[in-house]
């Protein structure tokens, strides 16, 4: 992310509680369209029906990465038994 990007979202985050609720809202619904269009640029098949926005943000994240980042990716991943074993509440 640049340093532009990065001013831009504390801007937005420090002007958010100061406007309208509706007004919120609809810069999200811009945001969400905005992030399909990603996605489709990539995966021109992706069918959004039951994904909220999370999910939508890590199916990006996941198509926007190179074969070898998510390599990397699956090589770091701690199974979810090992997890489970580790004493950590979830």
């Amino acid at each position: 992310m640049s340093e532009n990007q990065k001013q831009l979202m504390t801007d937005i985050t420090s002007m958010i509680p100061y406007v309208n609720i509706k007004f919120v809202q609809g810069i999200k619904s811009l945001f969400e369209t905005e992030i399909e269009q990603e996605i489709l640029k990539i995966n021109p098949e992706t069918e959004f029906d039951d994904m909220d926005i999370t999910e939508k943000l890590m199916l990006l994240s996941y198509i926007s990465k190179s074969e070898e980042e998510r390599k990397k990716d699956e090589e770091e991943a701690i199974p979810l038994e090992e997890f489970k074993g580790s004493g950590v509440k979830y």
